[in-house]
């Protein structure tokens, strides 16, 4: 039931780590320049830990900035920015805005009979912010656990947050890993991705679901990286 879950609250459960802000709104496709009608643009520069973006679809595009939720405060002129450089009339927009929750510790998912899926279980990656795959994960995995416990297996409810912490959460820790390595090196990752198809390949197919966080994770080691670089500004003050 949503990133401020009621029904987490009434049964007190709180599994979200942190949250990032999305502050988005539709406009007419024709409100862009002919040649954005079917190109995405990112913009990884301009929010810490976070993005600005251009989805065009059929009739319309959804545009939109993602932040830190410390820094939701600031999203709203950078969006007013945003639909400016891109072109479009930021006079009469009708923005939305929504938490976008994670999870990335091993905190409880259910009581009893009660089990949160989804943005209620902080099932949103953290470099993008995009969770329905997560949820639909979630939903066809607690499906199983509960098709146990009909069948008569009584310890089959037990299993949902153990099938979570072993198939999603590396998941979003990865993610979580990613996005911190990324943002913290943007400018060299920026270039990276511009002047070699590879990175941004591998970045898509993860996307698809064709790849994993996870995976790419036990590869690169981003979170070493991450120790080498924090260690040595340490070393340095």
């Amino acid at each position: 039931d949503g990133a401020h879950s009621f029904l987490a609250k009434k049964i007190s459960l709180n599994p979200i780590s942190l949250h990032h802000f999305g502050l988005q709104t539709e406009i007419p496709l024709d409100a862009l320049d002919p040649f954005d009608f079917s190109t995405v643009k990112l913009d990884f520069g301009s929010v810490r830990d976070g993005y600005c973006w251009v989805f065009p679809k059929k009739d319309s595009a959804s545009v939109g900035v993602m932040g830190h939720f410390k820094y939701a405060e600031r999203l709203k002129p950078l969006l007013i920015e945003w639909l400016k450089l891109c072109g479009a009339d930021s006079g009469d927009v009708v923005l939305q805005g929504y938490p976008i929750p994670h999870r990335i510790t091993r905190s409880p998912l259910s009581r009893e009979r009660i089990f949160l899926i989804g943005d209620a279980a902080g099932a949103a990656d953290f470099w993008t912010g995009e969770g329905i795959y997560y949820a639909l994960q979630h939903a066809q995995m607690l499906a199983v656990h509960i098709a146990g416990y009909f069948g008569g297996d009584r310890t089959a409810l037990a299993g949902y947050k153990r099938a979570m912490d072993r198939v999603t959460l590396p998941d979003l820790r990865s993610s979580y890993y990613f996005s911190q390595a990324f943002n913290y090196l943007s400018p060299y990752a920026f270039k990276l991705i511009k002047n070699n198809d590879y990175p941004w390949d591998v970045f898509c197919r993860i996307m698809r679901g064709d790849r994993t966080f996870s995976e790419l994770r036990q590869r690169l080691k981003p979170h070493i990286l991450l120790n080498k670089i924090f260690n040595k500004e340490s070393r340095g003050k």
